[in-house]
């Protein structure tokens, strides 16, 4: 579920699954230091956790904020030759949702609502799941814990999801046909 998570982040924007990595591995190393320093130095479970969430933060601080900080100080005369937005710079698509997505997890493993994930690939698949990565929901990592070790197949319940899909998909087929052609 995780590395076909990555292929479908990936296919849009393969450089960017190295920020997600990195997201990750930060969630996972805090997470684990939250888990190790819990019981015997609670200021350094602490650090942890804020260590974690500052270094999450910044990667999505920095994709969002920084050419525009820049191009704002530009107007700065004295700052006009040394602020300087960076060429290319996109906001990688779902960083606001894999961010927060990993700031719950070492929020819960520091609240100790939830154990600290031993698997990396677990706690990433958990971060990238494809099905919520652009569009959301932000959801906690104990409520998809659960479905990610308990999965249970039922045709019923296929059935229901596929139904549902198919509703969903009629509705947005004819509302946004409907909308298009009336803004023509």
């Amino acid at each position: 579920l995780f590395v076909l998570s990555l292929v479908f982040y990936g296919w849009g924007e393969p450089l960017y699954i190295l920020l997600m990595m990195a997201s990750i591995t930060v969630a996972y190393v805090g997470g684990f230091f939250i888990e190790k320093y819990r019981h015997t130095s609670p200021g350094k479970c602490k650090a942890a956790m804020i260590l974690s969430l500052a270094l999450n933060l910044s990667f999505l601080l920095f994709f969002k904020y920084f050419n525009f900080t820049m191009e704002t100080l530009s107007l700065i005369p004295f700052l006009s030759g040394i602020a300087k937005p960076i060429e290319g710079l996109s906001l990688p698509v779902g960083i606001s949702f894999y961010t927060f997505q990993g700031l719950s997890y070492v929020v819960d493993v520091y609240r100790d609502t939830v154990k600290v994930q031993k698997n990396p690939l677990d706690l990433g698949a958990y971060v990238a799941l494809f099905p919520q990565l652009i569009a959301g929901p932000i959801v906690r990592y104990g409520e998809l814990e659960r479905a990610l070790y308990e999965r249970r197949f039922s045709f019923a319940d296929f059935s229901s999801g596929a139904y549902l899909f198919s509703v969903g998909l009629f509705k947005k087929l004819v509302f946004a046909v409907s909308v298009e052609l009336c803004y023509k």
